[in-house]
């Protein structure tokens, strides 16, 4: 995992996700559920910056599934859907699935539940483009705008914030 960690930082990101893999397989063998999750999260981000969307989206659905179970936290959910909705928000976001729609108001949920405010603030960033994505631009807006009001730094959502602001713009 470690390993994978250093190989996404040196931009090595086939060695990465080969190392990822074989984390997961790891920890399976070792009963190690927390583990698989952290590590099948960082695979997932990462064969979405790889271009693998449909492989990322079918390791989110099955982390999701993990969720019918227990055990995971509201922040831990949060993250998960958070970023489940944006693999399709940052392909496509005119193409809103109910699937993506769905995975933005369960991590909106979760964000609250968690009291996390910077993944609030995402979550709501993630619904606003979606709404763009539906042509809801009021609602786009609103959401725009409370996601903003929760960034501590007003930097962290920046470049994702602006593209919105200029979508609903056009």
């Amino acid at each position: 995992y470690y390993r994978a960690l250093f190989e996404i930082e040196r931009g090595n990101l086939r060695e990465a996700v080969r190392q990822l893999e074989l984390s997961i397989e790891t920890a399976r063998k070792l009963g190690s559920s927390l583990h698989v999750f952290d590590a099948t999260m960082v695979l997932a981000r990462e064969l979405q910056v790889l271009g693998f969307d449909q492989k990322a989206k079918r390791l989110f659905r099955s982390l999701l599934g993990e969720f019918d179970g227990g055990g995971q936290s509201a922040c831990d959910r949060g993250h998960v859907y958070i970023n489940a909705a944006w693999g399709e928000l940052s392909v496509d976001s005119d193409r809103i699935s109910d699937e993506s729609a769905e995975w933005t108001r369960e991590a909106i949920a979760a964000a609250r539940e968690c009291g996390d405010r910077s993944m609030l603030a995402n979550a709501l960033l993630n619904a606003a483009l979606g709404a763009v994505g539906q042509g809801k631009w009021r609602q786009a807006r609103e959401f725009l705008s409370q996601s903003e009001a929760l960034e501590d730094d007003g930097l962290t959502l920046l470049p994702w914030r602006l593209e919105t602001e200029g979508r609903i713009a056009l």
